[in-house]
């Protein structure tokens, strides 16, 4: 899907988001079980459609989201950072470490994503070192989850919370979709967009913004309110 985050006709694409997500949820959970049970049978030649594979995409996204965005949370703060950092650079090849070591010192940046981001990083470091250190990160994120879901735990349910929230509006908005056929693919459309940055990319979408939307939708086509 041009555009898009995770493009959920690319199977290759989604196979690799799955199995990404699906470190942060350990062995005896539901979505975790249900996923390795597909993901059998696809080691063993079985017939799984795309259809099927975008329904588990969107059921381990789902399931994952509060905990990313914990750890996202997490290496906001400087305990996190530091953290994120001396994992990464324990977890790259010596050389590639050395460079992050010199370039955030010459740089005095505080973080591994000011280091990425710096303007001279392109220059610093070669594309396959740039690639190396993302992998590391993305699967390093999963371990410091786990390392530290005790104190996570608040970051983690506040997401829960936001995540509830931005879904019940999203449900308003596709209600109102099916509720008003001349504006039904135009909403469906934003939903999808919507729902491709949240599960998938990781955003924490506005609720303020959404709220907008259902009151222009309402307002625009004189639907009565759907909530109290």
């Amino acid at each position: 899907m041009p555009g898009f985050y995770l493009d959920l006709r690319d199977r290759e694409q989604v196979l690799d988001f799955i199995l990404g997500a699906l470190e942060y949820l350990e062995a005896s959970h539901s979505v975790r079980k249900n996923a390795d049970h597909l993901l059998d049978d696809i080691e063993q030649h079985e017939r799984v459609s795309m259809e099927e594979l975008a329904a588990l995409a969107r059921k381990v996204a789902r399931a994952a989201f509060p905990r990313r965005e914990a750890v996202e949370r997490y290496i906001e703060t400087p305990d996190g950072r530091e953290h994120e950092w001396r994992k990464v650079v324990a977890a790259v090849s010596n050389s590639t470490g050395h460079l992050l070591e010199r370039f955030r010192e010459r740089t005095l940046a505080v973080s591994l994503e000011d280091v990425l981001k710096h303007e001279d990083s392109d220059i610093a470091f070669s594309e396959k070192e740039r690639v190396e250190i993302q992998e590391v990160r993305r699967h390093i994120l999963p371990v410091m989850y786990r390392e530290r879901r005790t104190e996570l735990q608040i970051y983690e349910q506040e997401a829960e919370r936001n995540l509830e929230a931005i879904e019940e509006r999203i449900k308003i908005l596709r209600d109102l979709a099916f509720e008003t056929p001349t504006v039904e693919r135009e909403i469906i459309g934003k939903i999808e967009a919507w729902e491709d940055r949240l599960y998938y990319e990781g955003e924490v979408l506005n609720t303020d913004s959404l709220d907008q939307e259902i009151t222009y939708y309402k307002e625009a086509h004189a639907l009565p309110p759907s909530l109290p």
